[in-house]
């Protein structure tokens, strides 16, 4: 038989995105906006990862992102699975 399954997009925000009002230089433009574009594109099987992000930054967390790194640290990384665990979980059968 047919088996029904969820499929769903997330991109996640690079530091400059979330960071970016607190840079004291300005920085060029980004070509693409791939979090507007994605969101728009697939509406409600988006799993917005920005939100949460930007809201332990905004609180000034620290290991959302490693000091000196691209990459999450560990409460990052948390933030990003129970958000996307939440989506998956919350989605109709």
């Amino acid at each position: 038989g047919a088996v029904n399954s969820s499929v769903f997009l997330t991109v996640a925000p690079d530091k400059r995105t979330l960071y970016e009002p607190f840079l004291t230089s300005p920085l060029p433009a980004k070509k693409y906006d791939m979090l507007k574009i994605a969101s728009a594109a697939v509406g409600t099987a988006y799993i917005d990862l920005y939100t949460p992000l930007r809201a332990e930054v905004t609180n000034q967390s620290v290991d959302v992102y490693w000091p000196n790194d691209t990459h999450w640290g560990a409460l990052g990384h948390e933030i990003v699975g129970t958000t996307i665990a939440k989506a998956i979980s919350a989605a109709p059968n």
